[in-house]
Order: C-alpha cells, then sequence, then structure tokens
C-alpha cells in the first residue's frame, strides 16, 4: 500500500513539473514570434500584440516619443575628453541626473562611432540597467557612476533602474544612435 502511494505521489509530481515546464516554455515561445511590450504596456503587464502600433493603427505615446528622437538634433555633451592622453580621439561625456520624475536628460542622441560616458547621478540608492548594452551597476546615493561605450550600431538603445526606482513606476531613457554625417 505505501509503494502504490510513493508510486502515486511521484506521478504527481512529474506531471505538475511537466505542466509548469510547458508553461514557462510557451511563455518565452510568445516573445520569440514577435510579441513586445512598451514600457507604458509593461507597467500594466499588457502586450500590444503588434510591433509599433498599439493595436488600431496609432502610435503609443512612447512609440510617437521614438519617432519624434529619430528627427531631434543631436545632443550637446558636457564636455568631450581626450580617450587617452595625447589621442586626437574624443568621447563625449554627458550627465544624467535620476529623479522620480525620471532621467534628466531622458534621451541623448549621438552618432555612430561616437564613443560616449554617461556620468549618472542620484540623491537616492537606485540602479541602472540597459539590456542591450548588457550593463546593470548600482548608482549609490550622492555618488557619481560613470558609465563608457563605443556606439557601432544605429538604433534606439533603452536604460531604466531595475529594482530601485525612485518614483512609483519603472523610469526609461533612451540613447539614439544615427549614421555619421
Amino acid at each position: 500500500m505505501i509503494q502504490k502511494n510513493k508510486k502515486l505521489l511521484l506521478i504527481v509530481f512529474f506531471v505538475v513539473a511537466l505542466v509548469v515546464v510547458v508553461y514557462f516554455v510557451s511563455q518565452k515561445a510568445e516573445v520569440r514570434l514577435g510579441e513586445i511590450s512598451t514600457p507604458e504596456t509593461q507597467n500594466r503587464g499588457v502586450s500590444t500584440g503588434e510591433i509599433g502600433l498599439s493595436g488600431n493603427g496609432t502610435l503609443t505615446p512612447y512609440e510617437r516619443q521614438l519617432e519624434e528622437l529619430k528627427t531631434a538634433p543631436l545632443t550637446k555633451a558636457d564636455t568631450e575628453e581626450p580617450l587617452y592622453r595625447g589621442s586626437k580621439e574624443k568621447f563625449k561625456a554627458f550627465k544624467i541626473k535620476v529623479t522620480a520624475d525620471g532621467y534628466e536628460p531622458n534621451s541623448i542622441i549621438v552618432e555612430k562611432g561616437d564613443s560616449i560616458q554617461l556620468s549618472v547621478f542620484s540623491d537616492k540608492d537606485t540602479d541602472i540597467e540597459s539590456a542591450d548594452f548588457r550593463l546593470f551597476s548600482p548608482v549609490p546615493a550622492g555618488t557619481v557612476t560613470n558609465l563608457g561605450f563605443l556606439l557601432n550600431q544605429e538604433g534606439t538603445f533603452t536604460f531604466y533602474c531595475k529594482n530601485q526606482c525612485l518614483g512609483a513606476e519603472r523610469i526609461f531613457g533612451h540613447i539614439v544612435v544615427r549614421p555619421r554625417l
């Protein structure tokens, strides 16, 4: 009798485990099929189901902002410094302040091939992450966290807080890399 109960319990365990695995695999499969979510819909846990459209053929405010960034003027760097002593090549440094309302500035527009440094500051503990750049860094209160990039690919790249957001919602910023003119 005890052997039968153990076998039954083992079968139930494996069936439940199989259901859990199938559920998670199906969730990842939806992402691979091109279903994306913007920061607006991500906060509500709702996906648009269509790439780039809000579902009714109009752009969401977030998508409209990204479109406007494509034609906005380049962002003036706070400073330009030599990459190394004696170098003619320079990196562009941008100061970013993190507040409960978001990043200031929340968009940086540069050209392909630029080397940039983001100097991120906050009055409170926070963090910054970008899956596009494969980076995560804490930003301790009252300190400056410097992050450097060589931007060899055109596109719009997102950065955001991951764990310690200062406001009620996750905040986002963008680095737009345009072709060099």
